[in-house]
C-alpha cells in the first residue's frame, strides 16, 4: 500500500434536528472535529429531503440528507456532509435506516 485515504466518519443520536440551534451545533461539530461525514439517528424531521445546514457564522455549509416519515415524529436518519464532498449520495430504505 503506497498511500492510505483517510475519511473521518462519526455517528450521533441527535434526538431531534428540527430546530436551527441543533442543526447549527451539528454543523459546528463537523468543523470542530474535522469530520467528513456525520451519520445521524433520530432526526425527527418528517420528510425525506436534502436540507441546507450552516454554522452559526455562515462560514461553513453542509447538506443533510434526511430520511424521515411524515406519519411519525420519532423517526429519521441521515447524513450530514460538506457541500464540497459532492460524490456522496446516500440511498434510503426506511425512515429508521439510511445508507
Amino acid at each position: 500500500m503506497d498511500s492510505l485515504i483517510s475519511t473521518s466518519i462519526r455517528t450521533l443520536n441527535c434526538r431531534s434536528a428540527r430546530n436551527d440551534l441543533t442543526c447549527q451545533q451539528l454543523a459546528h461539530d463537523l468543523v470542530n472535529y474535522k469530520l467528513k461525514i456525520l451519520a445521524i439517528q433520530e432526526t425527527h424531521i418528517l420528510s425525506e429531503d436534502i436540507l441546507d445546514i450552516r454554522t452559526e457564522d455562515n462560514k461553513h455549509s453542509f447538506n443533510l440528507f434526511n430520511s424521515g416519515n411524515e406519519n411519525s415524529n420519532y423517526t429519521g436518519a441521515g447524513f450530514l456532509v460538506g457541500k464540497t464532498d459532492a460524490n456522496f449520495t446516500p440511498s434510503y430504505i426506511r425512515d429508521r435506516y439510511a445508507w
